[in-house]
């Protein structure tokens, strides 16, 4: 009995080591389709609104515009079905910003080393979203201090941010830090924390007037105490190829291939399918392709050894 008990115990302390403290964590709990943009609240389970109007985006949607290749951009969830997005910076209005939140499965321990990790890529549409953005972070809160309606000024400070702009519409960004807990911090909130002089910004592509905004997509959040992270690959397939780049992205005149296993083909189709260009390469693990394109989002197909590879590429002008 006492070596069942120990050991019982010792499996539950494991558990709550590696525990995901931050509910729906890959966001797939879906509590109704997404029919219209917003209403994060109603359309997923856990994740709720701390300001203005924070989207769920999720291949349940029949409703045009709501899916993976939406209407601020295109881009398939890093594992899963779903996925969040909100604005973080906004040309025309002033501090306009939205704030994902969150109430963790318990609050953290003061004194405790945990870790945290989220994945963002930015939204993209040629002459409206078209803003790349910093200071994309993340504020701990032992109550919920912010005001889902509130347009005023920001909070100003902000746990964990990024300064560097973050421009890359097709892969996931990892964001990963380590703290120790020094409250009993109960909520987290995703963001930009800071007003419009403290955030730096990069147009990409579009016309210089209209209203021009920051989006960014939002997935597989983690906070725990074990250094491994979460294995979100437990319920879902990753959604990533970490061996082969096509950069610059966005580009103008051409895009560079570089792959660990040699290039065979490649193939350049616009987002609604239709193959534009492509031809057959020498088996080299670079390549330089001319993309002699209207300005816009393509996705790149290129054939290797270990199969084809899917990448999106924007082309600015």
């Amino acid at each position: 009995m006492k070596r069942f008990f120990t050991l019982s115990f010792l499996f539950l302390s494991y558990a709550l080591f590696g525990q995901n403290l931050i509910p729906d964590g890959s966001a797939e709990g879906v509590a109704e389709c997404p029919s219209s943009l917003g209403n994060v609240d109603v359309y997923n389970s856990s994740w709720q609104s701390f300001r203005g109007s924070p989207d769920y985006w999720h291949s349940c949607s029949t409703n045009e515009g709501l899916g993976w290749d939406n209407s601020l951009g295109f881009q398939e969830p890093r594992t899963g079905d779903g996925y969040l997005g909100l604005v973080t910076f906004s040309r025309n209005l002033n501090n306009a910003r939205e704030y994902l939140g969150v109430e963790l499965e318990e609050p953290l321990q003061n004194g405790q080393t945990y870790y945290l990790s989220f994945h963002v890529s930015r939204g993209h549409q040629f002459n409206a979203y078209n803003l790349a953005s910093n200071n994309i972070g993340t504020l701990l809160m032992t109550e919920n201090f912010l005001n889902a309606e509130e347009l005023g000024p920001t909070p100003g400070f902000v746990n964990f941010n990024e300064m560097e702009l973050v421009v890359d519409t097709v892969n996931w960004v990892n964001f990963s830090y380590q703290f120790i807990a020094d409250s009993a911090y109960q909520y987290l909130a995703f963001g930009n924390f800071f007003d419009d002089a403290f955030t730096d910004t990069l147009r990409i592509g579009g016309e210089t007037d209209g209203n021009v905004t920051s989006y960014y997509y939002f997935d597989d959040f983690c906070l725990t105490q074990s250094p491994n992270g979460c294995d979100f690959l437990n319920t879902s397939e990753i959604r990533f190829e970490p061996d082969l780049k096509v950069w610059p992205n966005p580009c103008r005149d051409y895009v560079m291939l570089e792959s660990s296993s040699p290039i065979q083909s490649y193939s350049v189709y616009s987002a609604q399918g239709k193959r534009l260009l492509g031809e057959n390469v020498s088996a080299n693990q670079t390549a330089r392709v001319k993309v002699d394109l209207n300005p816009g989002m393509y996705i790149m197909a290129i054939q290797t050894k270990k199969g084809i590879t899917k990448k999106r590429f924007v082309v600015s002008n």
